[in-house]
């Protein structure tokens, strides 16, 4: 099973061919697949070279075929380390080429590192206020936090001092260097500052696929932090055309009917607020700068870099703001505002509605950086700082809980993170009671987070509710107990919050001789939640089972109520 860099499909294919290659130094890796049938070409990033079958993969570039023995190229940065390169047929028919298939790999040079060594606030100074990140960014480096973006971060770049794409002891010198000397960085043009910027990500594809999964009609914005006081008068983006009903790329490529609206908004603990300036209606300039490759079933699209002029903006220094860019172009082709790789990973996106209004919510919020310019305002390269949210993690037999952001969650700690939650509104689910002796007991009208994750099956229950197969009661299973002191129409209720396909059982009897009273499976529809109710008896105490289907775990939240 394969989850492809679109995130909107995991399928089981067969016939998969794998080459592993080994890359020394950093460098643009290219891969051109032709042949007799519609092949699925990725690329992944090995997380266990020891072991790669073990390891994590981590996608970095994916492309389908338009059709078969037509040239289909993808590319990616890469850092040095292990990569795998994969083949899958999409269809299992085709015309023939005399081959199978043909693979053509070559390496090219890395890029030129854009940027201004040493200046690791991004203020366009190199001075003792670096020193800090400078230091963090030697102990962590952000190549492991940005995997997608590879050695090609531009946070990387600011500490990469002797530009060997890595950070390492070696760039130490330099850095002093560079402190001593005290030079201020120097100016260059708005759209192609980085120090003023959201750069595009060096793999345009392999993450703008999130915007094609917002889809059309969508308001999006993003956050910055300037780091001086100014007016702004002028904005650059970069953006993008897909017919997205259509599943292909727009005829024209440069879209038609643009009518692109700007907000700047104020921040409000961590999400749009109010209206600062706008909705500004502008009609900008637009030159081709590139290209999206192939996404998912969608060819290769032109990128556009897009310049307009606004009612100037002033802000300041240190505080935090949001900039709304939304094009309700006309005909068949969806705008797409491509992706960044060098910020803070949260943005906000809202179907639908008139631009510049300020209803945005934490519901809102997301992982993922747009690509914008602002003049003569260099911004905080980590935006309003990193999002909160929480870190769910396990110490022996125990989930413990703590807020903190992702890279932190996930790479020091060794946890799952969640956006936009917290451990005290939010507490991570924890193990329910493998056995049916040590059931917890549940209290009327309160909620119980729990997972399954971990536990083992019961053997001899099968649910009534669980259809037959091979895979037929071999989920683990937790339990609880609810006595109710009235009784009545009585119910359990899972629709809130499951992350998987729960299963549902609820008993009468002891532990030894269960009779079962409700099965539901998918009561709550969309394949995951369920809910029994049943008439109970006064002060009886009934045993609840939250199982999965056939081998379904995960975490769930469950209620008892009565009328």
């Amino acid at each position: 099973t394969y989850t492809f860099l679109d995130g909107t499909v995991t399928q089981n294919r067969r016939d998969t061919d794998w080459y592993r290659l080994s890359v020394a130094t950093a460098g643009t890796l290219n891969v051109t697949f032709n042949g007799g049938f519609r092949g699925i070409t990725s690329i992944f990033k090995i997380g266990n070279p020891g072991d790669p079958c073990a390891g994590d993969l981590f996608g970095i570039a994916s492309a389908t075929a338009g059709a078969a023995c037509e040239d289909t190229p993808i590319s990616a940065s890469v850092c040095p380390g292990e990569y795998l390169i994969i083949v899958v047929p999409n269809v299992f028919s085709g015309i023939d080429c005399g081959t199978d298939y043909l693979l053509t790999v070559s390496c090219a040079a890395a890029p030129a590192q854009v940027c201004c060594k040493g200046d690791m606030n991004n203020d366009g100074k190199r001075n003792g206020q670096d020193v800090k990140l400078f230091v963090k960014n030697l102990l962590t480096p952000p190549i492991n936090l940005f995997p997608v973006d590879g050695c090609y971060n531009l946070n990387t770049c600011r500490a990469d001092i002797n530009g060997d794409y890595a950070i390492t002891l070696a760039d130490v010198p330099g850095f002093v260097n560079l402190l001593l000397t005290g030079t201020d960085c120097p100016a260059i043009g708005t759209c192609v500052d980085p120090a003023k910027c959201h750069v595009t990500t060096s793999d345009g594809g392999a993450v703008s696929a999130l915007s094609a999964a917002l889809g059309c009609n969508q308001r999006t914005t993003d956050d910055f932090r300037p780091n001086v006081s100014g007016t702004i008068t002028s904005v650059c983006w970069h953006g993008f055309y897909l017919n997205l009903a259509g599943g292909t790329v727009c005829s024209n490529q440069a879209g038609t009917g643009d009518d692109f609206r700007i907000t700047i908004f104020n921040d409000n603990a961590g999400v749009p607020g109010s209206v600062l300036s706008g909705p500004h209606a502008v009609v900008p300039t637009k030159t081709a700068d590139g290209f999206i490759p192939p996404i998912g079933s969608f060819g290769q699209a032109t990128q556009w870099r897009y310049e307009a002029t606004i009612p100037g903006v002033n802000v300041t220094a240190g505080t935090c703001y949001w900039i709304e860019i939304v094009n309700n172009a006309s005909g068949d082709c969806c705008w797409l505002w491509s992706l960044a790789g060098t910020a803070n990973n949260v943005s906000a996106s809202r179907a639908g509605g008139t631009a510049g209004q300020a209803n945005y919510t934490a519901g809102d919020l997301l992982s993922g950086d747009f690509a914008f310019c602002l003049d003569n305002i260099r911004i905080d390269k980590q935006d309003c700082g990193l999002p909160q949210g929480r870190c769910c993690y396990t110490v022996g037999p125990n989930i413990l809980c703590q807020d903190s952001d992702e890279p932190t969650c996930l790479n020091l700690i060794g946890g799952s993170w969640t956006l936009g939650q917290n451990c005290t509104a939010n507490p991570c689910p924890q193990l329910a009671p493998d056995n049916c002796a040590d059931a917890t007991p549940l209290t009327l009208n309160v909620p119980k987070v729990g997972t399954t994750v971990g536990l083992t099956p019961s053997p001899g229950l099968v649910p009534s509710c669980e259809s037959a197969g091979g895979g037929q009661n071999t989920s683990g299973d937790g339990w609880y107990t609810f006595t109710p002191t009235v009784g009545g129409l009585t119910t359990v209720n899972g629709c809130t919050d499951a992350a998987y396909d729960m299963i549902m059982v609820v008993y009468s009897g002891t532990c030894g001789s269960l009779t079962e009273v409700g099965c539901d499976d998918d009561f709550c529809g969309g394949g995951s939640a369920s809910r029994v109710q049943w008439n109970a008896t006064a002060n009886v105490t009934y045993r609840i089972r939250i199982t999965g289907w056939h081998g379904a775990t995960g975490s769930f939240s469950i209620v008892a109520t009565q009328p």
